[in-house]
């Protein structure tokens, strides 16, 4: 306790507008100071994206200093957790929270009671890396060692691990989430940590799909995220989030290889859920549990359908040329020239058949529209109906695969020549 935090990075974030905050409450007798993942990004040394602050000063009490003064107050539908939005010189939104502890917690929600000590507020935090406060000068008030566990690239649970995640069993993915981000060691974890979270993983049956999504899609596209996921099974908290136990986790590390070592080209997350299923019906079940949006949903349903194809089309390209390589994929692009996301598609089809140096090739490429109409088929008097539809498949199966998807004239007169073949 005391020691203080002066980086470039600290500097940084007092801008007018903080600045002003904290006189506000500095002058109407109210600690304020900065709290949570701020405070822990500043002391790994990165500039915060947000800054959440705590302080002594009640919801009813804060209400009453910003309308004195003016200032807007976006919702306060947090309030009855303690939480203030407010949005200072139309520039920038702070979430000021009291400080509460939990007196009634069932593993989804908690009842609080507003609190004038910050070490109970401290205590009530899931993690020591996010139990911390920053002073307006720089002071660390750290009542749980977690800027030591921050130094150390440790992630501990705060107090008893059982009791915290009791308290709200998303804490377990948060466990899972936040060591990805510190630890330097996929294989440093806490085994008192882990044997709570193994003797608890059922409780994570009675969290929303929603929530349980929004952790674990950091997770699996995360540092470590195969290790991680190693772990999820061995603690039997895959069950309970939507997996059964056959999870593919031999695929899954294949997938996070590829991106692990280009981590530019991370897939997205629902592109490595697909990974850890074996079938679309797997997927199917999991939808059940987690919430996914529509477009996630899409592109999943896409990977299914290509995706063991394709893995067999790639082992087998050796000394194929470049052009030939590319092929397959174009005949994606032509087949789904109607879907307006299907480049979107394809590149997540690239990066788990580990090939995305083809997207380059193919983002750009216009796709050709088959040359061979309806109205031409008519004209040549193949009657509509089942063997209409018939003709025109074949037709276009042998405009790629004989014809190159070429679109001149002498294919098509070509292609029309075939009809007396098929008729």
């Amino acid at each position: 306790m005391g020691e203080k935090l002066d980086s470039p990075e600290f500097r940084s974030i007092w801008n007018d507008e903080l600045n002003y905050l904290f006189d506000l409450f500095e002058k109407n007798s109210f600690e304020i100071r900065i709290a949570g993942g701020a405070v822990r990004d500043l002391l790994m040394g990165f500039k915060p994206n947000d800054i959440d602050l705590a302080t002594t000063a009640t919801p009813d009490q804060m209400k009453d200093m910003f309308d004195n003064e003016n200032i807007r107050m976006l919702h306060t539908n947090g309030e009855k957790h303690g939480t203030i939005t407010v949005r200072l010189n139309d520039k920038e939104n702070f979430e000021i929270t009291t400080l509460r502890i939990d007196l009634i917690t069932d593993g989804r929600h908690a009842e609080v009671q507003f609190t004038n000590d910050w070490k109970l507020d401290a205590n009530r935090r899931d993690l020591t890396i996010n139990s911390i406060f920053l002073d307006r000068d720089g002071t660390i008030i750290d009542f749980f060692d977690g800027y030591e566990d921050i130094k150390n690239k440790r992630i501990k649970f705060v107090g008893e691990p059982s009791r915290r995640i009791q308290e709200d069993y998303l804490r377990i993915l948060r466990y899972f989430r936040f060591y990805s981000r510190i630890c330097i060691n996929e294989n440093s974890h806490c085994e008192e940590s882990l044997k709570a979270i193994k003797e608890n993983a059922s409780g994570l049956e009675g969290i929303a799909g929603e929530r349980i999504w929004v952790e674990f899609r950091k997770i699996v596209c995360s540092k470590y995220a195969d290790s991680i996921m190693r772990h999820i099974v061995d603690t039997q908290v895959h069950k309970y989030i939507g997996f059964t136990d056959s999870c593919d986790l031999e695929e899954f590390s294949q997938i996070y290889r590829y991106f692990d070592a280009d981590l530019q080209n991370i897939p997205m997350p629902i592109t490595m859920v697909c990974a850890l299923l074996r079938t679309s019906k797997e997927f199917e079940k999991l939808l059940k549990r987690m919430r996914f949006s529509n477009e996630e949903k899409r592109i999943a349903e896409f990977l299914f359908r290509y995706r063991d194809e394709y893995k067999k089309i790639v082992s087998e390209e050796d000394n194929k040329s470049l052009e030939d390589k590319l092929k397959p994929f174009k005949f994606i692009l032509v087949d789904c020239v109607k879907d307006a996301k299907i480049h979107e598609k394809l590149i997540e089809l690239l990066k788990y058949v580990n090939r995305f140096e083809f997207v380059k090739h193919l983002e750009n490429w216009p796709i050709p529209n088959f040359p061979i109409g309806g109205e031409m088929l008519s004209k040549k008097n193949i009657p509509k109906g089942p063997i209409f539809s018939k003709i025109l498949n074949i037709l276009r199966e042998n405009w790629k695969n004989e014809f190159n998807l070429d679109t001149s004239k002498e294919t098509i007169d070509k292609l029309l020549n075939k009809l007396d073949e098929l008729i």
